[in-house]
């Protein structure tokens, strides 16, 4: 079951992009919808296409992601979101643990298309549980255009806990030192 979980939150973390680029500014959706809205600090390059090629598990999770701009100072550049972000901690251990009990004698490559075919439903999901956090970000204004500037703080927001859990995961496989999902 970890090499499921761990095979599973690489190719997420792979799948996923954190360049960004243009458009006008909307006041809410999703962040996957809604790309062009955002981009990195010093870099003008336009990646918004490299979204066209994300597919499954990735897109789901990035449009289950959604902001509101809860405050916009355009004097000062400063953008207040609340951002909601699935709670992958809950979500996943389950999906995997009932796949597991369903598919018993599924092999490896089975499990995890199982596994990702289920995640992408469940994020789909408008009652999944999310975490809502509050980030200022900068907003930098081009050709009468705000653009929303991401830090390591929303990356940490948006991707952290999948990092964190992929880590978690790893380590415990690797280790030997568990045989079921860490709570």
């Amino acid at each position: 079951m970890k090499r499921v979980i761990v095979s599973l939150l690489a190719l997420l973390m792979m799948s996923l992009t954190t360049s960004c680029a243009t458009s006008g500014l909307q006041m809410s959706g999703s962040y996957y919808d809604n790309i062009a809205d955002f981009k990195r600090a010093g870099n003008d390059e336009d990646v918004s296409e490299s979204m066209e090629n994300i597919s499954g598990v990735a897109k789901s999770y990035l449009q289950s992601v959604t902001y509101e701009i809860k405050e916009l100072d355009k004097d000062n550049e400063i953008a207040t979101l609340e951002v909601n972000v699935p709670n992958f901690t809950q979500v996943l251990p389950q999906i995997v643990s009932n796949v597991l009990v369903e598919n018993e004698d599924a092999s490896y490559e089975d499990l995890l298309q199982i596994v990702q075919s289920e995640l992408e439903k469940t994020l789909s999901n408008d009652g999944i549980e999310k975490i809502t956090t509050t980030i200022d970000l900068p907003i930098e204004e081009k050709n009468s255009e705000y653009k929303l500037i991401y830090n390591e703080q929303w990356e940490q927001i948006i991707y952290g806990s999948l990092e964190n859990m992929y880590i978690e995961y790893y380590r415990a496989m690797i280790g030997g030192l568990i045989d079921e999902i860490p709570e």
